[in-house]
């Protein structure tokens, strides 16, 4: 070997020594890196739980259960046909109420209720069922009785009829009647009243149908007085205080009535004063004022026959009041006012008018007979409401009452036009009243309904 050669071999063996040892400092300076895993991902949400029962399980038709259910990792509850819940509760319902049942016939039926809990970890539901049984009857027939016309006088026909629904054929008939002969056998008849005295009847009826069903109901009519010549009938005023009733025999009984006391110094209280002032000076008070009012237990028999002939000539106009002016005190505007007997006014109001009218007033009611507080519901009073008429009408108004209630018959629906058609003629031509017209919108239909028959 040369040393040529021996050069380049050492040459060789230096530099891989250099490139050991370059390795070793680099390796000793800087140790390798180490990496750390990541963390793993958290669990899912868990999923809601749900659990719906319904108690009872079986029930009959129109009978309610009662619904309980609980839920874990919901946040939003709710039950099909009910609507959102709490997650947690029960209720009472009615299952009858979501479905519709055969019209008649047995009844098999299964409501399924439906809760469906959410969260974050979905959706669950759960279902509880009620079973439906029995059977579903026919409703019995109702009825309703009526009497045209509903007063007549003594010796004309009163047609009488039953009007009957969710009633099978065939149908039996029975009908009674507390005066006149009835005629006929089936849904109408006719009642004959020879020979009645005044006063009111009542008819009653009564069906049975193809099942043994049986409804019944009842009608009111009236006999009333002999047309008069109303020329010698007359109006007059008479106090009706309290603890008293009517006197019977008088031609008509007509009262004034004022159902609240109006607030001192307001238009209301300017109209019931001047009204009340157009009565006492319109309307006389009765020269046998002791036959005007009877206390409460006396009868028709402790009026003399003589002084009862000469009632019957009479309209009195009852003006109810807490009790009779002493002697030293007169009957004035303002001892009426203060004496008045609002709340029996009120009463009578009610009992003829309804409700509604007893936010309303004044009012002028007649009527056949009495309207006392043991009095039914009078068939055919006339009555007129001065409500929202102008003070310079009420002259006019008391005049036309007196004219309208002295006439024969006046319950009839002609009659009771024709006093509709001179009101009007007779109010219009006051200057207020067409004043009132033109500011008042709501006028003419505050005439139009300002008198008025039951």
């Amino acid at each position: 070997m040369t040393v040529r050669r021996w050069q380049m071999v050492l040459t060789r063996v230096s530099l891989v020594l250099l490139a050991v040892i370059g390795v070793f400092f680099l390796t000793s300076c800087h140790p390798p890196e180490t990496h750390t895993p990541p963390p793993p991902p958290p669990p899912p949400p868990p999923s809601p739980e749900a659990f719906l029962e319904v108690n009872p399980a079986e029930i009959r038709k129109g009978q309610p259960v009662t619904l309980s259910w609980s839920t874990t990792d919901a946040t939003e509850v709710a039950i099909d046909g009910i609507g959102p819940v709490s997650r947690n509760g029960s209720m009472q319902v009615n299952p009858t109420e979501s479905f519709t049942p055969p019209t008649l016939g047995p009844v098999d039926e299964t409501i399924t209720y439906t809760l469906t809990a959410k969260g974050p970890g979905g959706t669950r539901a759960a279902t509880a069922s009620v079973s439906i049984t029995g059977s579903i009857e026919a409703a019995p027939p109702t009825a309703s009785c009526s009497a045209s016309p509903t007063t007549v006088f003594a010796g004309e026909p009163v047609q009488a009829t039953m009007t009957l629904t969710n009633a099978s054929e065939p149908l039996n008939y029975n009908w009674k009647s507390t005066g006149g002969t009835i005629n006929g056998k089936g849904s109408v008849v006719m009642i004959a009243t020879e020979n009645l005295s005044e006063g009111r009847y009542q008819i009653t009826a009564s069906a049975t149908d193809a099942r043994g069903s049986t409804s019944a109901c009842t009608a009111d009519f009236a006999i009333g007085k002999p047309a008069l010549d109303e020329h010698h009938i007359q109006t007059e005023r008479c106090l009706l205080p309290d603890g008293s009733k009517e006197s019977p025999g008088y031609g008509l009984y007509s009262y004034l009535l004022m159902p609240t006391q109006p607030e001192p110094l307001s238009n209301a209280e300017k109209g019931w004063k001047n009204l009340l002032t157009v009565v006492i000076t319109q309307v006389h008070q009765t020269e046998i004022s002791k036959q005007a009012t009877v206390p409460s237990s006396s009868t028709a028999s402790s009026v003399p026959k003589a002084q009862h002939r000469e009632a019957q000539r009479l309209n009195i106009l009852y003006v109810p009041v807490l009790s009779l002016p002493k002697p030293e005190e007169a009957e004035s505007v303002d001892w009426i006012v203060k004496n008045y007997d609002y709340a029996r006014a009120e009463r009578i109001l009610i009992q003829v008018l309804g409700a509604e009218s007893a936010l309303r007033g004044p009012y002028l009611v007649a009527n056949l007979f009495p309207l006392g507080p043991s009095t039914a519901r009078p068939l055919s009073p006339l009555s007129m409401d001065l409500t929202s008429f102008p003070n310079d009408v009420a002259v006019s108004s008391v005049r036309l009452f007196k004219s309208e209630t002295a006439s024969p018959r006046y319950w009839e629906r002609k009659q009771l036009r024709r006093f509709a058609v001179y009101l009007a003629t007779l109010i219009s031509t006051t200057a207020e009243y067409r004043n009132w017209m033109q500011a008042d919108p709501d006028a003419p239909k505050t005439l139009k309904s300002s008198l008025s028959a039951r």
